[in-house]
């Protein structure tokens, strides 16, 4: 699977946040990799630091908007963002539009 696979057939909206996000993701440290994981119904892009185990953060679309999951989260200032789910280890934001990331 190739990030190009997990853009496929998403509405345009959809890619442009995604590609914001992968954009953003990927310079926030020289050393983060990425592997890109799922099936036919999820695909996600997984980033990590160092070895796989070492998560920062794992986002991909889904129906109406863009899961970003985000590992230690604790350490975290999401601003304005509502951090979802039970996770010890990490929580999910929900991304409707550009206009929920502040970029600057």
């Amino acid at each position: 699977m190739t990030y190009k696979d997990i853009l496929e057939g998403q509405p345009a909206e959809m890619v442009e946040i995604m590609n914001t996000l992968h954009k953003l993701i990927l310079e926030l440290d020289p050393a983060v990799e990425e592997e890109f994981l799922g099936g036919a119904k999820v695909r996600m892009v997984s980033c990590f630091v160092g070895h796989r185990n070492n998560v920062v953060a794992v986002f991909g679309p889904a129906k109406n908007h863009c899961k970003l999951f985000l590992h230690h989260c604790d350490k975290i200032d999401t601003k304005d963002l509502k951090l979802e789910g039970k996770g010890k280890h990490a929580k999910h934001i929900k991304i409707k539009n550009l206009e929920q990331l502040d970029i600057e």
